[in-house]
């Protein structure tokens, strides 16, 4: 299990490495955006184009690792007062919340990807790109997540005391 939970976390690492270079990205599009408007008087229409579906990639890439490292906003009134083995069962029952929630963000997203591919749906702005370009990122980082939340079930059943799933 060691080796496939060390597999998981550099998966779950690259994903949140392309993440924040496209926040990177994302930002040098609206100060280009910006700046052209200042200097040349008029607004380019790509930056203000490409900012959802790069955002929609960042959130769906960059939620496994923020997993992992157990950053998501948690309800954790319960938690603190709970003795340590039922902290251990309260951490399971959220990994297979988020379980369930996951396979379902896969199957819907799949369908969404399959139907713009089918119909050959394409964005209405002006880059007039493919929808399923971006609507991709759904079902690659559920499945990302998918294996973060696995991960921190097998490491929690096993008895590691960590809460955020890592070893």
């Amino acid at each position: 299990m060691n080796a496939i939970g060390r597999g998981i976390d550099r998966l779950v690492a690259a994903a949140s490495i392309a993440a924040a270079l496209l926040v990177i990205f994302q930002a040098s599009a609206i100060f280009i955006g910006v700046a052209w408007r200042n200097l040349a008087g008029h607004s380019l229409d790509w930056p203000t184009d490409i900012i959802g579906p790069a955002l929609v990639a960042v959130v769906m890439l960059g939620g496994a690792d923020t997993y992992r490292r157990d950053g998501h906003l948690s309800v954790d009134l319960l938690h603190h007062w709970l003795p340590r083995r039922s902290r251990r069962w309260l951490g399971v029952w959220a990994d297979a919340s988020v379980i369930a929630v996951c396979v379902l963000l896969i199957w819907k997203g799949w369908q969404m990807v399959s139907f713009a591919v089918r119909v050959g749906l394409r964005t209405p702005d002006h880059l007039d790109w493919p929808v399923w370009s971006f609507q991709m990122f759904v079902p690659i980082g559920a499945a990302l997540l998918l294996l973060a939340a696995l991960r921190a079930m097998a490491t929690r059943l096993a008895g590691d005391q960590t809460t955020d799933g890592t070893a």
